[in-house]
């Protein structure tokens, strides 16, 4: 699965995205103005492209200076225009494309979007995620659709359960799959998240005594939720894997800055600092010298004094990174790394656990961020195995359970992610990022970087050598 924020270039992203459609694509959006992406839809259409449009049926879609929707409909696309009445409320920007490829966010399909702060965030090759949102584009389309009703009775489940839990106990491991799959489709409505990872990852003891706590308190769990409940839990589940991915990508910016300052200074700070040593005696020896001229005296003192400040505080950095030492990872490790850190986070994000586990994640969160930062993909493993060993079996998103909750939940995570997109935005856009992004974005091309940069620092240190001790015989050296 891949999942990508963006905020910039987002008209384009969409076009490359329509474009790669090969069977269908589904778009539910409240407004839809861009004459851009309209025609590239025609252009789908004509190819044979399944498309169906979803809008509400308001002046913005339907009045003076509207789209040709009907050229769409020529084209054999079914384009629905819900009544404004019963659904004021859908504010839908979400498009499907082949079934495997999501676009949602904040971005409208107008013109005055382009105009806008917008984002939106691409969701390829998670099926779950896709159908999910095919079965709310399904049941705008049919609202009698029965697309959100719970599938598996409570009985049935405490049959498929009990039947695991005797597998298990007479060692026939071997017909636990198929059970397990047919409960997937109600894992969060039942709360089956902690017993089927048990199984799925081989711990049949732990999942045999979570099966016996579940049974005994069978009664308790909810059978049925409304629309509405279920709506709200799939937009919380959704908003908290955009954040999920904008922290990951926020983690891998700050990671790279960490580790390409560290190589910098590896590579750089024995040599960087002899420079600053050497300009701060160049003017310290300059200010010591007398001048008549009181104001020109002054300006020659603060000037050695901050030299003097660079140097100290140079020296201090780069004497603390000499005491932790960082390997280099090859490209699999890499790999491997960021995939446990991305699955560790998953588990135990701050903001995604339920109120009561939020401290306890935190600080697990602090050390797997810690840990990731300085290249340990041994730590990184460790914390991500006790995760899975741990409690944070449940989102916000699978426990709440009353409308208003849910609500409080979502305004709470889209604040958290137009805070991160801010914060992200503005990490883009840091002088060192853009430099360290321009070089390359691996270690081999930093490390390539800093070597050819030594050389011209080398002849810099010359220099000021070569001035301080022309100032000490008393020549001007320029």
């Amino acid at each position: 699965m891949r999942v990508k924020a963006y905020f910039e270039d987002i008209h384009k992203i969409i076009i490359a995205n329509l474009r790669s459609a090969e069977k269908e694509i589904r778009v539910a959006v409240a407004w839809f103005t861009d004459p851009e992406l309209f025609n590239e839809l025609c252009k789908k259409a004509q190819q044979g492209i399944d498309i169906k449009i979803i809008l509400i049926n308001d002046q913005i879609n339907c009045g003076q200076g509207k789209l040709n929707f009907i050229r769409l409909k020529n084209y054999g696309c079914q384009v629905e225009f819900l009544d404004v009445e019963k659904f004021n409320k859908m504010h839908h920007k979400f498009c499907v494309i082949d079934g495997s490829v999501v676009i949602t966010g904040s971005y409208n399909w107008t013109n005055q979007a382009r105009k806008n702060e917008e984002n939106i965030t691409v969701i390829e090759g998670n099926v779950q995620i896709c159908q999910d949102y095919l079965d709310i584009f399904e049941k705008l389309l049919n609202p009698s659709s029965s697309s959100f009703e719970i599938a598996i009775s409570p009985n049935a489940v405490k049959t498929r359960l009990e039947i695991i839990k005797n597998s298990i106990l007479l060692d026939e491991v071997e017909n636990i799959a198929v059970q397990v799959g047919k409960l997937k489709p109600v894992i969060q409505t039942y709360s089956l998240g902690g017993i089927c990872r048990c199984l799925e990852q081989g711990e049949y003891q732990q999942a045999v005594e979570e099966i016996a706590n579940y049974l005994k308190n069978f009664t308790a769990v909810i059978v049925s939720e409304d629309n509405e409940i279920l709506e709200l839990k799939f937009e919380l589940k959704i908003l908290e894997l955009r954040l999920e991915a904008i922290t990951n990508e926020q983690s891998d910016i700050e990671r790279n800055l960490i580790l390409f300052n560290r190589r910098q200074f590896e590579i750089l700070g024995d040599i960087t600092k002899e420079i600053l040593r050497a300009k701060a005696e160049y003017h310290k020896y300059l200010s010591d010298e007398k001048d008549n001229n009181k104001e020109t005296a002054n300006s020659k003192k603060e000037e050695a004094e901050q030299a003097e400040q660079d140097f100290t505080d140079y020296s201090e950095e780069y004497e603390e990174i000499r005491q932790t030492i960082v390997d280099s990872l090859d490209e699999m490790s890499e790999k491997e790394l960021k995939l446990m850190f991305k699955k560790a986070c998953n588990i135990c994000h701050p903001d995604k656990v339920p109120e009561a586990q939020k401290e306890e994640a935190s600080e697990i969160f602090i050390k797997l961020k810690d840990a990731y930062d300085n290249n340990d993909i041994a730590q990184v493993k460790i914390i991500y195995a006790n995760l899975q060993k741990g409690n944070f079996t449940h989102t916000k998103a699978s426990i709440l359970k009353e409308n208003e909750l849910l609500r409080s939940a979502i305004m709470e995570i889209k604040y958290k992610i137009e805070s991160n997109l801010n914060i992200l935005k503005n990490l883009k856009q840091d002088d060192v990022v853009v430099a360290m992004q321009s070089i390359g974005e691996n270690e081999e091309k930093w490390i390539a970087f800093f070597k050819s940069k030594r050389e011209r620092l080398e002849s810099e240190l010359l220099y000021w050598l070569a001035a301080l001790d022309n100032l000490k015989k008393g020549e001007n050296y320029e």
